[in-house]
């Protein structure tokens, strides 16, 4: 496509049917938020039916919606000074093409309020225990490693007899953080509901509206992604970009440094 996605957009809208014209028209409005938009909610929003969404997304070109969004991501996405060495076939720069898309879809989940409510909350805690299984385990240890340096009581569990064990022994001041890269682990969810009805303030790091997000207290939901090679990297990419900025944003909450804008 020699002519920018947009700039088709707009030159074709009064040739296409009304229902792609609702498609075109929030593209159009909203082309940076249609990035972290599923085909279900970009259908929803123009109402129209997910095939619809599909066939223009063929209509432009592409092979399908995901191919799409690539593009037009691609294409709003400022160039930023010369290319380093990538290579013969250009793998570093597709990876990256492809990490820089999804990170932004991934992270449009995360919401402000129940990022520093998490914050607040791991601050005050009498113990914090970190849960994880399965790829999730490395992560959890992880996040166990960053905030026992950073001074804050706190142990680490990957097994799931032990998770549901401990459900049992928390109570008011305890806090538990679970991180589920799909958010679908029922034992988790169940040993969270467990605990938290004991009075125990429950976390989570998991795709939203899974099933472990919905069982605790404070869920920090990212947005689904297609669980390709590339999205299953990036989706563990973002988790753990999620516990960095917990564990730095706890440590200046209980006064072990500041926040410093970039040039200050």
């Amino acid at each position: 496509m020699t002519e920018s996605i947009l700039a088709t957009i707009t030159n074709d809208l009064n040739s296409y049917s009304r229902s792609a014209q609702a498609v075109a028209q929030v593209i159009l409005d909203q082309p940076a938020r249609v990035l972290s938009m599923s085909i279900v909610e970009l259908a929803q929003l123009a109402d129209v039916s997910d095939p619809t969404v599909l066939r223009f997304s063929r209509k432009l070109g592409f092979s399908g919606y995901k191919d799409f969004k690539r593009a037009l991501a691609e294409e709003l996405t400022p160039a930023s000074g010369e290319d380093i060495d990538l290579g013969t076939h250009g793998y570093l720069k597709r990876i990256v093409g492809n990490y820089t898309r999804d990170f932004t879809q991934i992270m449009a989940g995360v919401n402000e309020d129940a990022f520093t409510r998490a914050v607040e909350v791991l601050s005050e805690a009498t113990k914090v225990e970190f849960w994880g299984q399965c790829t999730s385990s490395t992560l959890a240890t992880d996040a166990y490693d960053k905030f026992f340096r950073a001074g804050i009581a706190c142990v680490v569990s990957t097994e799931p007899n032990l998770q549901r064990l401990y459900s049992r022994e928390f109570g008011p001041g305890d806090v538990i953080l679970a991180i589920s890269h799909l958010g679908h682990n029922e034992d988790i969810a169940r040993s969270l509901s467990q605990a938290s009805a004991l009075g125990a303030t429950t976390i989570s790091i998991a795709t939203e509206g899974s099933l472990v997000a919905q069982s605790s207290s404070i869920s920090i939901t990212t947005k689904p992604i297609e669980q390709d090679m590339f999205g299953e990297m990036n989706m563990k990419a973002a988790h753990v970009f999620i516990v960095d900025a917990l564990a730095i944003a706890t440590t200046i909450a209980k006064g072990g440094g500041n926040f410093q804008t970039a040039g200050e």
